[in-house]
């Protein structure tokens, strides 16, 4: 019973302190294993817990009327026998009084808590599941109008902000681009094309646009297409003919095309030079410049510096020119590019003239100087002035106090040999046999004895 009471869900059934559940478990240690019902009542007294005095037990009070307390019974004033109805028979002599009365818990102890509050709560229970069910039908009938299932005419068509109709983009991808061109121009939109090289793709096909098919956008907009032109195309030659021919080979091959004006020996109106020159690998749309002659005269030499041999020759050539080649060395242009031409660019000159162009050798060829017979010290700053570097210096044995002690007795490369610049020399120097020879790299410690002070470090 002490654990069903610890147990129950009401919380008014539970222990009301702690001094309640403290007296019951100390009845219960004493034997008393029921604990008070709860009128009130104290449980029982079985008789083989009775005193071994064989004082007696009172008997239980009459159900219905609850005690609250144990009652005690006054001897009677002439020691005579108690009278009245609640008279007890004295105990028989014994070693001691009873058992002590027992704790019988008041009766708030058992009542169950009622609440008077509880049609309030259903009351609210019963608003808030009604407003529950207000919301969710509203938010339900938002999402069924938005989907349009709730209009006869089938779901309303989107528009702008000024209410104005928004069109559904086609979706033009995989077509030529006259048939993308046509499909948007009848849907009412603006197409707007833009070629690129695409090997996957075969030419004129549009492989991509903004914006995507399905979006829906203004009437009168733009759509940008990406058409497919294949392989990068090259070129057409048009030198040699008429202004009106060339321009028309040109357009057709879907370039445009800028024209200049330049004298030039040939007759008037013909193309006598283009950029990008012929059979060049140009994407479509792009611009190419051809020159007409205006018939003889000046007209100034073009600047090729920095251009291959082969591409400064066709474009000389393309002006009418006689191309010259002459090659010089430079420490600046790389080996194979013009370095200028002769005459000069932008130089005015007769249309036919023969033009040098001047091809870079790379950096100049440095004569290797004769070092021998100097001391090392001399030797190596002549090497390092001309841009060439000592290399490994080798010692050999010579009489001691001799004058070629610390001179450099040979050299390799030999003296007058042209080569490129850092190119490494090596030498031997003299070195009293005093000493044993010794061969080095391009650090070299310095030398011993009177006439060797002059060696220091290669490196």
């Amino acid at each position: 019973a002490i654990i069903l009471k610890l147990l129950a869900k009401n919380p008014a059934n539970r222990y009301p302190k702690a001094e309640d559940l403290r007296a019951d478990l100390q009845r219960y240690l004493a034997g008393a294993h029921r604990i008070p019902t709860r009128t009130g009542q104290s449980p029982p007294v079985r008789t083989s817990e009775r005193p071994a005095t064989g004082s007696q037990v009172p008997p239980a009070p009459v159900a219905g009327r609850p005690r609250t307390g144990p009652v005690a019974t006054a001897p009677p004033p002439s020691g005579g026998p108690p009278t009245g109805p609640r008279a007890q028979v004295p105990a028989a002599p014994g070693p001691g009084p009873g058992p002590p009365p027992q704790y019988v818990p008041p009766a708030y102890y058992y009542e169950e808590v009622h609440r008077s509050d509880g049609w309030k709560r259903t009351v609210l229970m019963f608003f808030g599941l009604v407003v529950l069910v207000a919301a969710l039908g509203f938010l339900g009938w938002i999402f069924y109008d938005s989907l349009g299932l709730g209009d006869n005419n089938g779901p309303t068509e989107p528009t702008t902000p000024d209410g104005a109709a928004l069109i559904e983009v086609p979706d033009v991808s995989g077509l030529s681009y006259g048939e993308a061109d046509a499909l948007l121009r009848s849907a009412g939109l603006e197409p707007e094309p833009s070629y690129q090289v695409n090997t996957g793709v075969p030419e004129n096909t549009v492989f991509a646009q903004s914006p995507p098919g399905g979006q829906r956008i203004e009437e009168g907009a733009t759509v940008a297409l990406t058409v497919s032109q294949g392989e990068i195309p090259r070129v057409p030659p048009v030198r040699g003919r008429n202004r009106v021919d060339a321009t028309e080979i040109l357009r057709s091959a879907g370039y445009e095309v800028i024209v200049i004006e330049g004298t030039s020996q040939a007759e008037a109106g013909i193309v006598v030079g283009q950029e990008p020159s012929s059979n060049t690998e140009l994407a479509l749309g792009e611009a190419v410049t051809i020159t007409v002659s205006t018939g003889p005269g000046q007209i100034f030499v073009p600047d090729v510096r920095g251009q291959t041999l082969i591409q400064a020759i066709q474009t000389l050539a393309d002006q009418g020119f006689r191309v010259a080649e002459r090659r010089e060395p430079s420490a600046t242009v790389p080996e194979g590019e013009i370095i200028e031409t002769d005459p000069l660019h932008g130089f005015p000159v007769a249309v036919g003239l023969e033009i040098y162009i001047i091809v870079s050798d790379g950096p100049p060829l440095v004569a290797i100087p004769d070092v021998q017979g100097l001391l090392f010290d001399t030797g190596k700053l002549t090497i390092e002035r001309d841009g060439l570097v000592v290399g490994i210096v080798t010692f050999e044995p010579v009489e001691p106090g001799s004058s070629d002690v610390g001179r450099i007795l040979a050299q390799t490369p030999p003296p007058n040999l042209e080569v490129s610049a850092g190119t490494e020399v090596d030498v031997v120097v003299g070195e009293s046999s005093e000493t044993e020879g010794d061969q080095i790299g391009p650090e070299q410690p310095e030398g011993e004895g009177g006439e060797t002070e002059g060696i220091d470090q290669a490196g």
